[in-house]
Parts: structure tokens; C-alpha cells; sequence
């Protein structure tokens, strides 16, 4: 039969395989496996289909009956078992050191498991023995800046009441105060209760030193104001010093230059109006001329009267050579007080000159025909002012 000839490597070489095994097991069995693969390899497809293989098998030996079909399939099945023992008896020696290899990385697999266990424990245990203390240190480092900021607090508290009670002993309500000492004071209360927001006793102890701050500072307004107008050099000096104990100083010459130009700016407005003049002249124009020259004489006097004045302040000022307070001026005002207050006091009465020049034709052709009288009028009255030998204007520009 056709089937039984193909099938000779199972049936009649079955016993030449074995012998030539036993003979020579590595060509023998190569062979085998070579035969096998040649004869056999439909069945190692990926695609294989058993149904189909059965179909076909059966369609092809129909004459030669289902019992010869069974005997060449279990020949075949013969074949593929001695190949397998055979391969498996070849690689007996390989498979055991391989098993043996698997068996000694499992072992040391267990104890790198076993090892980092124990690595894990030891960084627990070393971890607490590091976080505990850490953590107790940082709470006790707390506390410590919690308490020293308390006794920080308590401290400015206790020096602030202090403070106040040294202010109300240097500012008594019945006279006899030393504004100069109680501006010190006030100044070291400044730098202590900067951080005191909040604490109950020092708020409501502000309220007085405000109070007492504002009389203080008033006091020292008074005296510069009216040392100026008394051309008392003593008292500009001490108020300047309340103010600079104040720490109020560049702030204040700076206030007080500006409010005399103001108040220079407001009494020249409206001094050369010709309606005012020409009514009080009776419409004359020889008393309008003579009422012209009045009002001018008496801005002279009152530009050369105010500008003493400064000229006074300027002149404390620049005697306080250590404690630079004409330079603070300076630095407020950007130039030198008289020289602050000239420019504008000229600028607001040479501003009204024109204005009234600019109204009436006969009060322009009396100031250009008088040009040498306004001049007689001023220039000696100002000469003190502009003459920076007898310390008048002196600009820093």
C-alpha cells in the first residue's frame, strides 16, 4: 500500500533507529529528528486543522480500510514518542543543569528578599531613631522662638510703659513741660511700639501719646513761627530742636517756608487792582499815581519784613552745622529756604504789577515813568535779601 511505504521510518526502521541509537546517539538522533520534521512538519504549523488532516487522510486511503488508517496513525504516534525520549535522554544532562541553575537563582533571589527585608527594618529603625529627636528638637526649637518672642514682647511692653510714663512726666498738664526732652521720648516710643500692635495696654496708652505728641509739635510751631516774627533767633532755635527730636525737622522748615508763601502769595492778590486804587484816588490820576506808589512801598516793606523772616530760619539752620539742619531743609525744599521763598514772593508781586499794568493804561505809564522811584523803593529795602555777603538769597543751584 501506498500508506505503508511512506510510513517505513515507523514501521520497518523502528528497530534500525533504535540500533543505530544505541550505536551513535547524536547522529541517530539527529537523523531521526530530521526524518521526523520532513515527514511530519504539516503537524507542526500554527494553522494546523486535525479535522481537516482526518478528512483528507480518510479520503485517500478509503480502499485500504479504517483499521490500516488507525495502524499508519498509531505508528506515526510511535515514532513522535521514541523521538521525544530520545531527545529528552540527549538533553538529560542539559535540563538538569538548568534546573539546577533555576534552583540556585531562586535561592539567591530568596535571600536578596531576605536581605532587603532586613535592609527595610534597619531604615525603619534608623528613620525613627532620626525623625523622633528631629521632630522633638524642632518642637523645643519652637517653643524656644515662641518664648523668646513672648519675653521680646513683654519686654517692649514694660519699656513702652515706661516711655509714657516718662512723656506725662516731661509734658505735665500745668506747665512747666521740656518739649525738647519729650520729643526724644517720643521718638524712642516710635521705634518700640512699631511692633506692639495689638497689645491692649500700649493701644490704649496711644491715645495719650498722640495727644501729648500733638501738643509737643504745636509747641515747637509756635515757637519757630513766632521767634520769626520777633526776629528772636532763640526761640526759632528751640523750636527747630523740638522738631529734630521730633525727627519732624525737614518736614516742618519745609511746611513753614511754603505756608509764608502762601500767605505772601494771598496778601499781594488784590494789593495793585486800579479799580481799588482809582476809587480810593477819587478818580484823580495824581492820587492814583501817589496811591500806587503807596500800596507799592508798603509790598516793599512787607517782601523785606517776611523775607527777614526767612532769612532768620535760614540762619538757625545753617548754624546747626552737626546736626545738618539746613541740609535736611535743603533736601526737602530742593534749594535753601530763603532762596525757596524769594522766587516765589518776586514771581506773586511781579505777577500783580503786570496784571494791574496790563488793566489800566494810567498805572502802566505811572510804574514806566516812575521806573527809577520803584527802584529807590525797593532796592534798599531788599538790599538785605539779595546781598549774599550779608546772608541773603543764596540758591544751591
Amino acid at each position: 500500500m501506498s500508506l505503508a511505504k511512506g510510513d517505513e521510518f515507523t514501521t520497518g526502521g523502528a528497530d534500525e533507529t533504535q540500533a543505530s541509537a544505541s550505536s551513535s546517539p547524536e547522529v541517530a538522533g539527529d537523523d531521526a529528528h530530521q526524518q521526523f520534521a520532513s515527514k511530519y512538519g504539516e503537524f507542526l504549523s500554527s494553522d494546523f486543522d486535525a479535522v481537516s488532516y482526518a478528512q483528507r487522510i480518510g479520503g485517500a486511503e478509503a480502499g485500504d480500510g479504517i483499521t490500516q488508517l488507525m495502524a499508519t496513525l498509531a505508528s506515526r504516534a510511535d515514532s513522535l514518542e521514541s523521538l521525544l525520549k530520545h531527545t529528552i535522554l540527549r538533553s538529560h544532562a542539559e535540563l538538569l543543569e538548568q534546573v539546577t541553575g533555576v534552583r540556585a537563582v531562586d535561592s539567591a533571589l530568596g535571600q536578596i528578599e531576605e536581605q532587603v527585608r532586613e535592609i527595610r527594618a534597619c531604615m525603619h529603625g534608623l528613620r525613627s531613631k532620626v525623625r523622633v529627636p528631629y521632630e522633638q528638637a524642632r518642637a523645643y526649637t519652637r517653643q524656644a522662638a515662641n518664648l523668646q518672642a513672648a519675653t521680646a514682647c513683654v519686654r517692649a511692653t514694660a519699656k513702652f510703659m515706661q516711655l509714657a510714663r516718662r512723656l506725662r512726666a516731661q509734658t505735665p498738664d500745668g506747665g512747666g513741660a521740656d518739649f525738647a526732652l519729650a520729643a526724644l521720648t517720643l521718638q524712642d516710643i516710635d521705634r518700640v511700639a512699631g511692633g506692639l500692635r495689638g497689645v491692649r495696654v500700649v493701644d490704649g496708652a496711644m491715645a495719650d501719646v498722640a495727644a501729648r505728641r500733638a501738643r509737643t509739635l504745636a509747641e515747637a510751631e509756635r515757637l519757630v513761627g513766632g521767634g520769626m516774627r520777633r526776629a528772636h533767633a532763640g526761640d526759632v532755635a528751640a523750636g527747630l530742636l523740638i522738631q529734630s527730636n521730633a525727627g519732624a525737622l525737614p518736614a516742618a522748615v519745609a511746611a513753614t517756608v511754603r505756608r509764608c508763601t502762601v500767605e505772601w502769595a494771598a496778601h499781594v492778590a488784590g494789593r495793585l487792582d486800579p479799580r481799588a486804587m482809582q476809587a480810593a484816588a477819587a478818580q484823580s490820576a495824581a492820587g492814583l499815581a501817589a496811591e500806587l506808589w503807596g500800596r507799592v512801598e508798603a509790598l516793599a516793606d512787607g517782601l523785606a519784613a517776611r523775607g527777614a523772616e526767612v532769612r532768620l530760619l535760614e540762619r538757625v539752620l545753617a548754624r546747626r552745622r552737626d546736626a545738618s539742619f539746613l541740609d535736611a531743609a535743603v533736601a526737602q525744599l530742593g534749594d535753601r529756604p530763603l532762596a525757596f521763598w524769594w522766587g516765589t514772593a518776586v514771581a506773586a508781586l511781579a505777577a500783580e504789577l503786570d496784571a494791574a499794568c496790563a488793566e489800566s493804561s494810567a498805572v502802566r505809564h505811572a510804574v514806566v515813568s516812575g521806573y527809577a522811584r520803584l527802584v529807590q523803593l525797593l532796592l534798599p529795602r531788599l538790599e538785605p535779601l539779595l546781598s549774599p555777603r550779608l546772608g541773603g538769597v543764596v540758591s544751591v543751584g
